[in-house]
């Protein structure tokens, strides 16, 4: 397993997948070779889906963006779980931080990907030319989109003016709050093959409420990172 270039052959020539891989690690509580399967999902289908919802998002600015949302959303949402469910321990409550490192290992892949296409000109010099044009699809799901009040909008909200404030550029948050949008949406139809804190299965009596705490925790999360890429596209 590795990473891959749609239609192309495997390279990672800054070596970016590992950030995410140890990351996600960290928040399951497993070793890099039980955590690579999980995030060649994320780099493989997941971007690929991803890349046809936003055309032309792998050679954008977009991944600014989102690594900005990686950090402030995992920190916020964990802090804002923590609030709303103090009775959670806290390993319980990391679990709100594992969307934002799903996204991260997704964001890794547009910057490599970035990277494969445009080899004489380093991401961080990239200038977007043209606001981003998303399908018919992914404007369906920004319609179907919702984050009812409450804390997780609020939080949302949070995410969302801290990143703006840190992304000056008008065509990079144009296309970050809609690669947001469609990475969430991408995560979200893939969510069978991925790690979901509290799914349903049968448990030990004992274990029930450490997973339904993570559940909560985790829903939370992805709650909080779909809103905060309305809030942005709405901006």
């Amino acid at each position: 397993m590795g990473l891959f270039r749609r239609g192309g052959r495997t390279a990672d020539p800054y070596g970016r997948g590992r950030e995410a891989d140890e990351a996600i690690g960290e928040a399951l509580g497993l070793p890099l070779a039980q955590v690579r399967p999980i995030t060649d999902i994320l780099r493989r289908p997941v971007t690929d889906q991803l890349c046809d919802l936003l055309p032309g998002v792998e050679n954008s600015s977009a991944a600014r963006l989102l690594i900005l949302v990686c950090g402030t959303g995992a920190q916020m949402s964990v802090t804002a779980a923590q609030a709303q469910r103090p009775d959670i321990a806290f390993g319980h409550l990391a679990a709100a931080a594992l969307p934002s490192m799903m996204l991260l290992a997704v964001t890794n892949e547009l910057i490599r990907r970035y990277d494969v296409n445009h080899p004489s000109v380093p991401f961080a010099e990239h200038r977007d030319t043209a606001p981003p044009a998303p399908t018919p699809q992914l404007r369906a799901a920004r319609a179907d989109a919702t984050c009812e009040p409450g804390v997780a909008q609020s939080t949302a909200a949070a995410v969302a003016r801290a990143v703006h404030a840190s992304t000056p550029d008008p065509l990079t948050r144009a296309w970050g709050g809609w690669a947001l949008l469609a990475a969430s949406t991408a995560i979200a139809d893939h969510q069978g093959q991925l790690p979901e804190p509290g799914r349903a299965r049968h448990r030990p009596a004992d274990k029930r409420a450490g997973a339904s705490a993570a559940g909560f925790s985790y829903q939370f999360g992805r709650t909080v990172l779909a809103g905060s890429a309305v809030i942005m596209i709405e901006a």
